[in-house]
């Protein structure tokens, strides 16, 4: 009974879209901008855009992308992974360029 309990709370994997929407919501989070529990990714996106103007349209393709993955149509395009990671590299990077300059 204790295995079988256990393997029913068993938490399915992310999958690639969600792992990566996870860390940038962490980024977020650890730069003042935490997501709340009732925000979805459109909703989460729209209002981390707000604060990072410089960035506004990587930023909402990227809750595109996450909703798309989450609520559209199966199968997830296989192109959409590849296309996120390479968003959040641009919107990271950016951010770290601005700190940098902001610094000195």
């Amino acid at each position: 009974v204790f295995v079988l309990q256990k393997w029913m709370r068993r938490q399915p994997p992310l999958s690639p879209v969600e792992d990566l929407y996870a860390a940038f919501c962490r980024s977020m989070a650890q730069r003042g901008i935490p997501r709340a529990t009732w925000e979805g990714p459109l909703a989460y996106t729209g209002r981390v855009a707000e604060a990072f103007p410089e960035k506004d349209e990587a930023i909402r393709t990227v809750g595109s992308i996450v909703a798309r993955c989450r609520y559209g149509p199966e199968p997830v395009e296989l192109s959409l992974p590849t296309e996120l990671k390479s968003l959040l590299f641009l919107i990271n990077a950016s951010q770290a360029a601005s700190s940098s300059r902001d610094q000195t």
